[in-house]
């Protein structure tokens, strides 16, 4: 049987399907800038993460360079620990001392790469917070 409708429903029929449409465009417009919103957020999140990667290679990079142009870390290692536990033996000491530059080397780019790592840490850690909305 065939739906039949007075005159009378018709307009208040067409207001609600004008409400309807009304509410999903705007629906659909706040949805898209939501989306634009969420792909600016992926794109910074992206960007400070290349930064990182960057940073980090730089640094170690560095780091390879100085342990390469530097006598072998065990070696510095052994003089370094031979001069701590006899203090007063005079070839550990100047053993210590002919390595001196080469200890003081090392120390720095382990210093420098430690505060490269702090500082990623550091941002990693603002990047892991939530967004403002």
């Amino acid at each position: 049987m065939p739906l039949v409708m007075s005159d009378s429903c018709l307009p208040r029929l067409r207001s609600a399907l004008e409400s309807l449409h009304a509410q999903l465009t705007e629906a659909s417009s706040a949805l898209a800038h939501r989306v634009e919103k969420v792909e600016g957020e992926i794109q910074r999140l992206r960007t400070a993460l290349a930064a990182m990667a960057q940073q980090t290679d730089d640094a170690l990079a560095a780091h390879a360079l100085a342990i390469a142009s530097s006598p072998p870390l065990d070696d510095v290692i052994l003089v370094v620990r031979q001069a701590a536990e006899n203090p007063r033996h005079l070839d550990y000491i100047t053993a210590l001392a002919e390595c001196a530059d080469d200890v003081l080397r090392l120390l720095e780019h382990e210093s420098g790469l430690a505060s490269v790592l702090q500082d990623v840490s550091a941002q990693l850690a603002d990047l892991s917070q939530e967004p403002e909305r």
